[in-house]
């Protein structure tokens, strides 16, 4: 694997490699091990703050989860969901369901 991108903000590396017996390059993202872990510690604390969904709600507006960078990747290509940020009604289902750690409340949304 070669990386041919490195995104600081994210942390996300992409590499690639050439497959002799293929003849096929693959390219591969993965995000840093430490970004995911802040990620899920970031949404259980939120999670757990009732004040803050209550404060949302008043404020007309609710947090439900928090996205990292590779589990967006997957809504385009395991889930096969273009554009997530506009799907947010299916994005959330899969998160609920796939992903529950990433939700910052609980509740029906």
């Amino acid at each position: 694997m070669e990386v041919i991108d490195f995104d600081p903000v994210t942390e996300v590396t992409t590499s690639y490699h050439y497959e002799e017996k293929d003849k096929k390059f693959y390219i591969a993202q993965e995000q840093s091990s430490r970004v995911l872990t802040a990620t899920v510690d970031i949404a259980t604390a939120l999670r757990n703050d009732e004040s803050y969904k209550r404060e949302g709600i008043k404020k007309s507006w609710m947090h439900a989860c928090t996205i990292p960078a590779s589990v967006m990747q997957k809504m385009y290509t395991e889930y096969g969901i273009k554009q997530p940020l506009r799907d947010t009604k299916r994005v959330l289902k899969i998160i609920q369901r796939d992903f529950p750690y990433l939700m910052t409340a609980t509740g029906k949304f």
